[in-house]
């Protein structure tokens, strides 16, 4: 049967001339790459995959394409690609795949692209000076859980005129953010070397962000929308750096250091955007002390694979040494500092306890406790590899709260008993904390030492130590149905609808109160409802609270906009409000506008 359609502008609603359509079979998707083209390269296709004349269309003046002849198939995957578009949601792909089911009565195929946005400016020095060659990175906003945190997005180095440009961008909120240059670097800026061996830089430029800020929790965000433009210019401040020297103790072998920065990034040079490694301060000096220039600021050492020199290989046990290490915060003022990095042994952090405390309440008139808290949901809850252990039934992640561009921290958790856990591998910091229960019931209040942290981040002190956590889990959970009448086919009819796109939209749950959910606190439940065409779903173990109800084309919405952001891009919403023990029946009638 022929298949036609049109592709379009989902801003503007014209339409795109020159987009190529194709088609191809669910284990070809790899051959595609869906991250923006300006990051990583779509990987070519081997010879007998590169699709023929009957598997690719381009469309014409009207944004039309037509195929003469495709078989019959309930799931057909389509992509859809043209320059300076991207995918119709927040993702940022520059192939979007769709899924079709081809059958009689499917009537016109209808895709739309999102126009790029872009972000470009120029970088000076505060003496007016072009900075040529400057490595410039751009960062982008995600929620995880419901908190920001920065993703880095790519790099770039400035041309001779101290410009940047970054094209084939999503919308979202971003910022840009210079890299360290270093006066009396022996190595240019352009330079596509890894060699770091040690110097001492006298001064030099450390990393700002817009409007020319140190501190990046202070900079000015850029909001960028679909197939908008901004500029981001960067005004740097130089400044003279200071020494710190570093005593050791002689009878340790010194390990390696790790030298973090105000803002919770690594100390170190990127090299090049198309070269894998990066270029570091080294420390200079003999066995008694070391010296390492830096700017004013805060900084963490974190010295590690330390050992002792008079027992190097008999007291970890086959040959292998105790390794030690340690964090100590080091703040630099407009004179030297001296310092000793901490020698203790790296296994012998001691564990945070985790105390859970269980608050039953009464069942329902009818005993459907368990129904109302039974987590149903699409693909189920919990997914665990080949031959591995299954999870404890509570499990917690941390993220930081303080690192620009910092990633979460999965701790191990380690259960003790039905009430009592452990979590090893915490680091120093400041974290929210992500629960995560795999079994019936809900996260109701997360504190330590009487301290709110669904308010307030958990501190974790330089020693990797922190006081006891008290969670608490409620099981008067409840349940949300949805029906969708209008996803159910007509008598004597094969799909509901004349548009034979599987998954046009979604339906996003979104909590609008400070608490917890079986899949984190602050989390955005999202049920993938149009998947397949349900005409039901339910999706249950939701502690009572406000939510509010999505109907959108975009499911990264949650994960790149704030929850007033998604009330302009998605609004307006269906607001539950759901109490304890109750199940909440809604009939989702229209569809998304």
């Amino acid at each position: 049967m022929p298949v036609t359609g049109v592709v379009l502008n989902a801003i503007t609603g014209k339409p795109i001339e020159g987009a190529v359509v194709g088609t191809l079979r669910p284990e070809d998707r790899r051959y595609l790459t869906t991250p923006p083209r300006n990051l990583i390269s779509p990987r070519p296709s081997p010879p007998h995959k590169i699709p023929g004349p009957k598997q690719q269309q381009m469309t014409d003046a009207e944004g039309r394409f037509r195929f003469e002849s495709m078989d019959f198939k309930e799931r057909q995957y389509f992509y859809v690609t043209k320059a300076a578009y991207l995918a119709p949601d927040s993702s940022g792909s520059s192939i979007p795949i769709f899924e079709v089911s081809v059958m009689p009565g499917m009537g016109e195929l209808r895709f739309k692209l999102n126009p790029e946005a872009e972000l470009n400016g120029k970088v000076i020095s505060s003496d007016g000076l072009v900075m040529k060659s400057l490595m410039v990175s751009l960062y982008r906003v995600q929620y995880t859980a419901g908190r920001p945190h920065w993703i880095h997005i790519g790099q770039q180095r400035t041309d001779t005129s101290g410009s940047y440009h970054f094209g084939e961008l999503p919308a979202g909120t971003y910022f840009v953010v210079s890299q360290w240059l270093f006066d009396n670097d022996p190595l240019p800026p352009d330079t596509n070397t890894c060699n770091d061996s040690p110097y001492m830089p006298d001064g030099g430029f450390a990393p700002e962000s817009e409007p020319g800020v140190l501190d990046f929790h202070k900079a000015v965000p850029i909001i960028l929308t679909e197939g908008g433009h901004a500029v981001a210019d960067l005004r740097l401040q130089h400044q003279v750096f200071h020494p710190v020297t570093i005593l050791h103790d002689p009878d340790l072998s010194p390990g390696f250091l790790e030298i973090v920065d105000r803002n919770g990034r690594n100390l170190e040079l990127p090299v090049s955007p198309s070269v894998n490694c990066v270029r570091r301060l080294h420390p200079s000096g003999d066995r008694q002390q070391s010296t390492i220039h830096l700017p004013d600021g805060n900084y963490t050492f974190h010295q590690h694979a330390a050992y002792s020199l008079k027992d190097p290989f008999k007291t970890g046990g086959a040959k292998q040494p105790v390794f030690l290490g340690g964090y100590i915060s080091v703040a630099v003022a407009g004179k030297p500092v001296s310092v000793m990095l901490p020698a203790v042994p790296e296994d012998d952090a001691a564990p945070v306890e985790i105390r859970v405390h269980h608050e039953k309440t009464t069942s329902s008139a009818d005993g459907s406790t368990h129904d109302v808290c039974s987590p149903k949901r699409p693909g189920g809850v919990l997914f665990v590899s080949p031959g591995t252990k299954l999870p404890p039934p509570f499990q917690i992640e941390m993220l930081s709260a303080d690192n620009f561009g910092g990633q979460g921290v999965t701790v191990h958790v380690t259960e003790k008993n039905t009430d009592l856990y452990e979590a090893v591998g915490s680091q120093p910091g400041r974290f929210w904390l992500i629960t995560q229960v795999l079994d019936l019931g809900y996260v109701s209040k997360i504190s330590a030492a009487g301290l709110d942290l669904l308010q307030h981040p958990l501190v974790i002190g330089m020693d990797r130590t922190s006081v006891a956590l008290d969670i608490t889990v409620r099981d008067d959970c409840g349940r949300i149905h949805f029906e969708k009448p209008w996803t159910k086919p007509a008598p004597g009819a094969v799909l509901a609808d004349a548009v034979g796109i599987v998954n046009p939209f979604f339906e996003l749950l979104v909590p609008q109160f400070f608490g917890a959910t079986p899949h984190g606190q602050f989390s955005q439940e999202r049920s993938m409802m149009e998947l397949g065409r349900p005409a039901s779903i339910t999706v249950g173990n939701l502690p009572p609270g406000h939510y509010k109800l999505f109907e959108a084309f975009d499911e990264s919405a949650v994960s790149n906009f704030s929850p007033v952001e998604l009330d302009k891009r998605l609004g307006p919403a269906k607001h539950i409000w759901l109490k304890p023990r109750e199940q909440v029946n809604l009939n989702i009638l229209d569809l998304p506008k």
